[in-house]
C-alpha cells in the first residue's frame, strides 16, 4: 500500500475513533429513554462521519488495488538495462 492510501486510512481511523465518546453518549441516552428529538443532531453528525469513513476507506481500497496500465519510469528502464544486457 502506498503512502496517500495508508495516510488517509489513518486519518479515516482517528476520526472514527474520535466519534467514540458520542457514540457512548447517543448509546446512554438512548438506553434511559431520551426523546429522539434531543439526539437527532448527534445521530446525524454519526451518520456523516461513518459514511464518509466508509466512503474514503473504499477509497483507500480502490487506490491500493487500481494498477494503471503500461511501465513506470522504473519499469521502463529496467526492461531497457536488459534488453542491452542481452547478447
Amino acid at each position: 500500500m502506498g503512502p496517500v492510501p495508508t495516510l488517509l486510512t489513518l486519518l479515516t481511523a482517528v476520526v472514527l475513533l474520535l466519534q467514540m465518546d458520542l457514540i457512548s453518549y447517543v448509546a446512554g441516552a438512548a438506553a434511559k429513554g431520551l426523546a429522539e428529538v434531543d439526539l437527532l443532531g448527534m445521530r446525524r453528525s454519526l451518520v456523516v462521519h461513518a459514511a464518509g469513513g466508509i466512503f474514503v476507506l473504499l477509497m483507500t481500497t480502490v487506490l491500493s488495488i487500481y494498477k494503471p496500465r503500461g511501465l513506470t519510469r522504473y519499469g521502463w528502464r529496467k526492461q531497457q538495462s536488459q534488453i542491452r544486457e542481452r547478447p
